[in-house]
């Protein structure tokens, strides 16, 4: 593209085969897909653009039961078929005085054949303007506007239903934030967006964040901030069977879910191979989405009728032991509790979902570069039990041995979890698969 453009172009193809359960039985999971795509860098002058862009086609299968069964009528659960393409371009101008615009816009289209359920077309165009006030010695700004639409068409069937089945919806908002010095070391960042969206109109949501720094090497910070999940088409448009009577009569008066989340944090760097941080966590829910009765006690709707809290504690460290040999490692800690709002009847057992998260997990990790074209990986990694549904803790050894023969091009030999016997992820045993020992052969080349 001359001496201020660069291209690349790829493609790539993923058939992964069927898994299977622990009796050994296969499951109709497996999947395939092909993408194609390419990114394209221009630079002149005050002004970049990136522009990127993906075509793919695929399919899955649709695992065990196999079958759909609504109102008395079953039908097969046939492959599902995946197909799409999307845009993306990023561009900045910068100013004489420091300042800097950026405008990204992208555009994305999926059809999506769910047989014997659902057929859908989604069109989504986005585009988002920011503007970075010149920094000073004590501020430095920062604001912009967010504008998103799409255009869904559904075939419906007559098990299951979005109604209606084709809409169109917008969503906007406008943000600002500006990082203050409050002193040299001190760092206070205050920002907030407000959100329009399509069904439950506007939201705040507002964030701070405070940075200190009592030494060069190390950084004590704590963040607030409040979010909110806005409804999709399922929470409110979702209906079973496709046709009236409906046992599911959707959520017309589903909410936002809100979250108000509250972070304390350490970063430290004592010396100059060794790096360590952790950061703890509070998160408060409510207006959970939770399956209840609709008033007239006759069918199922979807209302925010759930409230919890989470706790965590995640910390990582990195050590360079010797100058082609790195050692890390990470911890992470979690406890949540989610209990019914008062006056909501759950009909979906709604507070075990706490249960369906692991309360630890930790990896260990050697990254060693044998010379100048190979090196090898090695990760140790532990997962604790789930407790509804009951899945059991698990122990994975991964490694990587790569070679690069050129500078564009790598031959990797993958292992993972090589310490055999197989372990399940999550779901009921009836219906999980089993992750057993993988080998695989991976060849990267890249072209410019």
């Amino acid at each position: 593209m001359g001496d201020n453009g660069t291209y690349r172009v790829y493609g790539k193809y993923t058939d992964v085969d069927h898994t299977v359960l622990a009796t050994g039985q296969p499951v109709d999971d497996g999947l395939y897909q092909g993408q194609i795509g390419f990114r394209t860098d221009w630079e002149q002058a005050a002004n970049q653009l990136s522009v990127n862009g993906n075509v793919y086609r695929g399919a899955e299968g649709q695992p065990l039961p196999g079958t759909i069964v609504v109102a008395g009528e079953s039908g097969a659960l046939g492959d599902i078929s995946l197909s799409g393409a999307n845009l993306t371009a990023n561009w900045a101008h910068h100013l004489d005085d420091g300042s800097r615009l950026t405008l990204q816009t992208y555009y994305d289209q999926t059809d999506r054949d769910n047989p014997p359920i659902f057929s859908e077309h989604l069109d989504i165009a986005d585009m988002q303007l920011t503007y970075f006030g010149q920094a000073s010695a004590w501020q430095a700004p920062s604001f912009g506007a967010e504008y998103r639409t799409d255009r869904d068409r559904l075939v419906n069937s007559s098990y299951f239903a979005f109604l209606p089945a084709s809409v169109d919806q917008q969503w906007s908002s406008v943000f600002a934030q500006d990082e203050l010095s409050l002193r040299q070391n001190l760092k206070l960042t205050l920002g907030a967006r407000v959100e329009d969206a399509q069904y439950t109109g506007y939201a705040l949501l507002p964030n701070a964040r405070l940075a200190w720094k009592p030494t060069p090497d190390n950084l004590l910070w704590t963040a607030v901030s409040h979010t909110v999940r806005t409804p999709s088409r399922l929470d409110r448009d979702a209906y079973t069977p496709g046709q009236p009577p409906f046992a599911l009569d959707g959520g017309p008066n589903f909410q936002n879910e809100t979250t108000n989340v509250y972070e304390l944090g350490y970063r430290g760097q004592p010396t100059p191979s060794l790096s360590y941080s952790a950061t703890i966590y509070h998160a408060l829910y409510d207006h959970l989405s939770i399956a209840t009765l609709a008033p007239s006690e006759t069918q199922i709707v979807f209302a925010n009728g759930m409230t919890g809290w989470t706790t965590g504690l995640e910390t990582w460290g990195s050590y360079q032991a010797l100058s082609y040999w790195r050692l890390s490692a990470g911890f992470g800690a979690l406890r949540e509790h989610l209990w019914v709002s008062p006056g909501t009847i759950d009909l979906g057992n709604g507070p075990a979902a706490a249960g369906q998260n692991p309360e630890r997990s930790w990896q260990l990790r050697s990254a060693l570069d044998l010379s100048d074209q190979c090196e090898s990986d090695l990760t140790l990694r532990h997962v604790s039990a789930l407790s509804d549904p009951a899945v059991p803790g698990y122990y994975a050894l991964d490694a990587r041995l790569g070679w690069r023969p050129r500078k564009n091009l790598e031959v990797s030999l993958i292992g993972e979890n090589l310490l055999g016997g197989g372990h399940g992820e999550f779901t009921d045993i009836a219906t999980r698969t089993e992750v057993d020992r993988t080998v695989a052969l991976r060849l990267t080349a890249s072209f410019k």
